[in-house]
């Protein structure tokens, strides 16, 4: 008996570092697992690049049943790479393990930051559907290839980018077949979207296409399935399935604690654009040392921008602040699980969860949540499982949450203060098993 056939159509997937690879990956598994012959097209990954950094924990990653077709990532891609190997894409990551402040902006880092400014206002509008669209044609041609040389029973796309959704819709139109998209971002009424109304317009009827045509959408919330359905309401609401972003369970359960004689904040991740809840930390943080919490430190791991180094060595926090740089993900476990606590920054909007906040859940450490705002998922979440401490995105309000974490840890409370059990059931397999029934039974008659 022949077994299915799947495309699936990723810009990101391992050895590049960070939750979407990763939930690529776990997808090309959950299908493997379900009797799934999977071709994956998704670029080819570079050292250098200055954003899309490469985990050595998912270096040599195979998947049985499952081939990568890698393909060049385009112009864009590598222009990014060579600024980076020339030394004028940004700095090399600086171990700033006890090193002191963070330095202020340089003048170099000052010009970078006022083009990136002058790139999101004036060239980014006019990149449709995203800044990867530079991959579309290559991406584009390898499908074309593979779809010459047999058929297929599915097509699989992943957001973000949008720009595989859009590979998807001239793929479809040309050959029609079941169609599922993973939806990670919402799209058109992403909130806090920084574009001209008119591009908004142009994005709502690019996702209308895609989810007019496709067999399912999966999302990671309820809350963003009656999003879209406010938003789309002409789209039944049987497209949609909810799978969870989840953690890797055997990850978390062999890392080795990172752990501190301090009261040790960690945060791990990105800084999402106009979130400003890391400068309010800095300055909590500093204000709480200066009541009396001398052993408070925070160490943070990942990219930020240069706006929280300013603040940090404004605020004067010196060793009390650590910053690395992108850390693997067996890294990124260990100091997770050796926190004292895990800071995490709500999202704005009431539709979205960030996705490291399983993987804070995974690593069984108090949180302490800034909320975005009455919406925030995260927060609620965290509220109804006894997780940990929600304040609001005040400094005032933050400070007095970190005096009695404090306190709490002076006492040897800290455990005991929330509800820090496991959470099993958002494990990757789990995950990977709700995919599988979410696309159970797709046939080309579910979109018509």
């Amino acid at each position: 008996m022949r077994r299915p056939r799947a495309l699936f159509i990723t810009y990101l997937y391992p050895p590049v570092g960070g939750m979407s690879p990763k939930v690529a990956l776990n997808y090309s598994r959950a299908l493997s697992r379900g009797g799934w012959d999977v071709d994956v097209v998704t670029p080819a990954p570079s050292d250098h690049h200055p954003v899309y950094k490469l985990d050595e924990s998912l270096r040599g990653v195979e998947v049985e049943n499952v081939r990568v077709h890698r393909t060049f990532p385009g112009p864009f891609y590598w222009l990014g790479c060579r600024a980076v190997r020339a030394g004028a894409g940004g700095a090399r990551p600086v171990d700033r393990r006890r090193t002191g402040p963070p330095a202020p902006a340089t003048n170099g880092a000052g010009r970078a930051a006022r083009m990136r400014a002058l790139y999101r206002a004036l060239v980014r509008p006019w990149i449709l559907p995203d800044g990867r669209a530079d991959w579309l044609p290559w991406a584009l041609a390898e499908c074309r290839r593979l779809l010459a040389r047999g058929r297929y029973d599915m097509l699989l796309t992943y957001g973000y980018p949008y720009t595989c959704h859009v590979v998807g819709l001239l793929l479809h139109r040309r050959r029609p077949m079941p169609w599922v998209i993973h939806h990670g971002d919402l799209w058109s009424f992403m909130p806090g979207l920084s574009l001209p109304r008119w591009r908004k317009s142009v994005d709502r009827r690019l996702e209308g296409a895609v989810l007019r045509r496709v067999s399912r959408v999966i999302v990671n919330t309820e809350a963003a399935v009656d999003g879209y359905a406010d938003e789309f309401p002409e789209i039944p609401r049987s497209r949609f399935a909810v799978v969870p972003t989840g953690y890797d369970g055997p990850l978390y359960r062999c890392a080795v604690p990172e752990r501190s004689s301090l009261l040790r904040l960690v945060y791990t991740g990105v800084i999402v654009d106009g979130v400003t809840a890391h400068l309010t930390l800095l300055d909590a943080l500093a204000a709480a040392r200066r009541r009396g919490a001398a052993e408070l430190e925070c160490l943070m791991a990942g990219n930020f921008p240069q706006a929280l180094h300013d603040r940090a060595a404004r605020c004067g926090l010196g060793d009390a602040l650590e910053i690395r740089g992108f850390q693997p993900s067996r890294t990124i476990a260990g100091l997770q699980k050796g926190a004292g606590a895990l800071v995490l920054f709500g999202m704005p909007g009431q539709f979205q969860v960030p996705s490291k906040l399983y993987e804070y859940y995974a690593a069984r450490r108090p949180l302490l949540v800034i909320r975005a705002g009455d919406g925030d998922l995260a927060a609620a979440d965290v509220e109804r499982r006894r997780r940990g401490f929600v304040v609001d995105n005040e400094a005032r309000r933050l400070t007095d949450a970190l005096l009695r974490l404090h306190t709490l840890w002076k006492q040897g409370a800290l455990d005991t203060e929330f509800d820090l059990a496991g959470v099993p059931a958002l494990t990757w397999e789990v995950a990977g098993d709700r995919f599988l029934e979410a696309i159970a039974g797709v046939t080309v008659d579910d979109h018509g």
